[in-house]
């Protein structure tokens, strides 16, 4: 590849940029190849470049999706709690009780609830259930927390594509996430990269503590759709 203006053809491979683990310092670190060649580069974001692949670098394994136990409610309530008090993307009241979060999240069946695990440690969840009663029970909905350190590495993707198999696997006609926050980018981007459209944005429904007044978007995967 040449600079502007230089003389000479331009070569343009294309790259695949992926995850591949977390430094030491808690940084995240893609690798970036050329689909054309076999050249790869370590780029680390949010922490100190790697010298190589192998330094101060563990790589990501993809988490285990599993039904939540009884036994794992005091690794999910810092979750929930962590993202409750940061009131960046749940419209939940701040002052929200453990036993009232309990409550709200651990779902009696049909619903499900989930965690994503790594070994022993919980590092995420989710609980899914059907949007509306009667009429609207053909359409599910759930909610996803990935834990402070954990964001970023897969965790919500994982959670995300549970749910979307859940949804298929129980015959819901479609999702409905009811109020994403328009800020919230690697939301949105995640779900678009997995089907999801915005519907619509409630405009400045959400107080952020960073960028005031935002939008909450509605957003929609079509199960039926090929």
């Amino acid at each position: 590849m040449r600079e502007p203006g230089a003389a000479g053809p331009v070569h343009r491979r294309r790259l695949e940029m992926v995850l591949f683990g977390q430094t030491s310092a808690g940084g995240v670190v893609f690798r970036v190849r050329t689909v054309a060649a076999a050249d790869e580069v370590f780029v680390a974001v949010g922490g100190p470049v790697p010298v190589g692949p192998a330094a101060a670098v563990r790589p990501v394994a993809a988490p285990v999706i599993r039904d939540a136990r009884d036994g794992d409610w005091p690794a999910i309530w810092p979750i929930v709690r962590d993202v409750v008090t940061e009131q960046r993307t749940f419209p939940y009241d701040p002052a929200l009780t453990e036993a009232a979060a309990r409550r709200m999240w651990l779902l009696a069946p049909p619903a499900r609830v989930v965690v994503a695990a790594d070994g022993a440690r919980v590092t995420g969840t989710a609980n899914m259930y059907a949007n509306r009663a009667g009429p609207g029970s053909h359409v599910a909905s759930g909610s996803l927390m990935v834990a402070k350190q954990e964001r970023g590495t897969g965790v919500g993707r994982a959670l995300t594509t549970e749910l979307i198999a859940w949804a298929r696997r129980t015959g819901f006609a479609a999702i409905q996430f009811n109020a994403v926050v328009d800020v919230n980018t690697a939301a949105v981007r995640l779900y678009e990269s997995l089907g999801f459209v915005t519907l619509g944005v409630a405009p400045g429904a959400f107080r952020h503590p960073d960028h005031g007044e935002v939008g909450l978007r509605i957003m929609w995967l079509d199960l039926r759709e090929a």
